[in-house]
């Protein structure tokens, strides 16, 4: 019982990280914050602080606003924005709904890179696609990418990287689906990765919405 109670709270030790880690993305005033807005426009966009002003309560204040800096236009429908390491800084994986696809976005790093577009991998097609997120799901080395569709698509696809050559090479991303006999059609919104029976590889935990609903 002692065993087991330990293996519990180290897993709930990982899970609770895994969501602080999601949730906050270690963002720090004075830093580059990255975030999502979805309009009409459906554009990313970055906001870089200005100084202390800009959060200033003391009056009602709340500063000057902060510039926006477009990184990708093109797509329509931009969905599930998440933040993750692929090469050494904090990039993007974007779910673009209504334009049926989800990319990579690499951060270019310092300014004045990060101010303008950011290269961009397309991982594959995925029409309805909720959400993106990123990590190694077969432990190259490489990060990897998952996706889930909602819609009339609804699925979730795993998109894995080249194992060797251009990581940015869209044509040598190779997208799998799980089967549908495994996870019912149901809409799916939101995945992340953690090791669940701590065998040492990544598994994933999805989650739906509607009437057939569920966390598995």
């Amino acid at each position: 019982m002692k065993a087991l109670s330990l293996r519990k709270q180290r897993r709930n030790k990982a899970y609770q990280s895994m969501c602080l880690a999601i949730t906050y993305e270690k963002i720090k005033f004075g830093e580059l914050v990255m975030t999502f807005i979805r309009p009409l426009t459906c554009f990313i966009f970055i906001f870089w602080s200005l100084g202390s002003s800009v959060l200033s309560q003391s009056t009602g204040d709340r500063g000057e606003p902060w510039p926006i800096h477009v990184i990708d236009v093109g797509l329509s429908g931009g969905d599930g924005v998440r933040l993750a390491d692929v090469d050494g800084d904090q990039d993007l994986a974007v779910g673009w709904e209504q334009g049926g696809a989800t990319r990579l976005y690499l951060n270019p790093g310092a300014v004045p890179g990060v101010l303008n577009i950011w290269p961009q991998i397309d991982v594959g097609e995925t029409p309805n696609v909720e959400d993106a997120m990123i990590a190694d799901l077969d432990g190259d080395g490489r990060a990897d990418v998952v996706s889930c569709s909602e819609g009339d698509y609804q699925r979730i696809s795993a998109h894995f990287a080249p194992t060797k050559g251009d990581y940015t090479d869209s044509s040598s991303w190779e997208t799998v689906e799980f089967s549908q006999s495994m996870t019912g059609k149901r809409r799916w919104m939101f995945s992340i990765a953690l090791d669940v029976n701590e065998d040492g590889h990544l598994d994933l935990v999805v989650g739906g919405k509607d009437d057939d609903a569920k966390v598995a």
